[in-house]
């Protein structure tokens, strides 16, 4: 979903330095603060899984987060699974950090054997990629006070077709950054703030909010191009997508920043005014009420979410790659998945005991385990057991993503230096 982090840092203007750092601290929050997740009542009883301790005989590390160790048989599904798109989005992950030599040894170990494995020829890849993960890492479950199944949702890269001029049609647009954007890194400035980014423009030599959805549309200077509003609307929702154009052309829309206002779900929205039943607002459901109404209520409901993203045209190297995440890595179809940050580290394996849709009227989803690489994060993404599972590029990967909602339970995998400093409590 949503790539907001990847934003650079401008503070030029004389006095905003000491002004932010006031404010940020006056904003931050303890470190063990968790997040209320909502979870909707699963329609059929989750797949078998391996009980464990009761929470009360564990001990809370310092986020608030209960990690339990356990051994690869306790992961459901593990032995009969295939993890060869996480091990190339682990990969992928791996060559990040080597090129920005942010490598630290816990991950230097695993990142070689990964490097090895991949030259090593062998017929049976899968078997092998899986017994990696059992020699270089360590599995824990996790779980938080009071339960230990958090929820999984997904995201996609949408595909849109786009015109070069503004037309009936195709009458919104597809805006660059602008000039007078600031984005802020919070950690960047203070080690010890959170590891938060803020974005506005600076008046009068201090930070102000940005302006909203509906007072950037007023102007439309330098478009990239022009899309039907609903799907330029998805487009920012998702943070990037594919374009194309009529003469043929194709390129990647990537996401360039946002104006740092809150997002508000118009799903939520429809559903307050009772417009959609309550776990019925799928991107399908929601295409389908805009459908039906004049283009001016289909922009004021729009414009309920203040949250604006905009967009950076590059080319398409690989078209089977997805766009990057904020690790800076590109994402890898249900093996890459946006996290929090303040509980999962870039590049962690997670493995996932859930359901995923078949189809997509499968609304239930069919019980799966799965190993996904920690490679994105998302504005909505918070809290130890919350996730969005990268579903893949084009309609279909929308529409299987845009009812994907199910009740999840997690591991984390650490490299083994990590669990090792872990249990002599370094």
């Amino acid at each position: 979903m949503f790539n907001f982090s990847k934003l650079p840092i401008s503070l030029k203007q004389p006095g905003l330095l000491a002004v932010f750092v006031l404010f940020a601290c006056a904003k931050s929050t303890a470190p063990n603060q968790q997040s209320t997740i909502k979870l909707p009542e699963p329609s059929a009883p989750t797949s078998p899984q391996t009980p464990e301790p009761p929470i009360a005989t564990l001990t809370a590390d310092e986020d608030g987060v209960f990690r339990q160790k356990v051994s690869f048989d306790d992961l459901p599904g593990w032995h009969n699974s295939d993890v060869s798109a996480a091990f190339r989005a682990f990969l992928g992950s791996c060559r990040k950090s080597m090129k920005q030599k942010q490598q630290n040894q816990i991950w230097e170990t695993p990142c070689r054997a990964a490097f090895q494995l991949e030259k090593d020829a062998t017929n049976d890849k899968a078997t092998a990629y899986r017994s990696f993960f059992e020699q270089e890492f360590v599995p824990y479950s996790l779980s938080i006070a009071d339960r230990n199944e958090g929820l999984l949702t997904a995201y996609y890269e949408p595909e849109l077709i786009v015109s070069a001029v503004k037309t009936k049609d195709f009458s919104e647009p597809l805006l660059p950054r602008p000039e007078d954007l600031v984005t802020v890194s919070l950690r960047r400035m203070d080690p010890s703030l959170p590891d938060k980014r803020l974005s506005g423009r600076v008046v009068g030599g201090e930070l102000q909010p940005y302006f909203t959805r509906k007072e950037i549309l007023k102007t439309q200077n330098n478009a990239l191009a022009w899309g039907r509003p609903i799907d330029v609307f998805f487009l920012q929702i998702q943070g990037s997508g594919r374009i194309r154009y009529s003469s043929g052309e194709a390129a990647r829309a990537a996401f360039s920043g946002h104006n740092g206002q809150p997002y508000k779900s118009i799903g939520k929205e429809l559903i307050l005014r009772g417009e959609l039943e309550s776990g019925k607002a799928s991107k399908a459901a929601i295409e389908n009420w805009m459908k039906t109404v004049t283009e001016e209520a289909a922009q004021e409901l729009m414009n309920t979410n203040p949250r604006y993203v905009f967009f950076e045209k590059q080319p398409i190297k690989d078209p089977k790659l997805g766009p990057k995440g904020t690790q800076g890595v590109a994402l890898t179809a249900k093996a890459s998945i946006a996290i929090d940050t303040a509980y999962h580290s870039f590049g962690s394996p997670i493995w996932i005991d859930t359901r995923l849709p078949k189809t997509e009227k499968d609304w239930s989803g069919t019980p799966v385990q799965f190993l996904a690489i920690a490679q994105d994060t998302g504005g909505a993404i918070k809290g130890p057991l919350r996730g969005d599972l990268f579903y893949g590029s084009g309609r279909m990967a929308g529409k299987m993503a845009g009812i994907q909602k199910h009740p999840a339970r997690w591991w984390t995998l650490m490299p083994k230096e990590q669990s090792k400093s872990r249990e002599i409590g370094a």
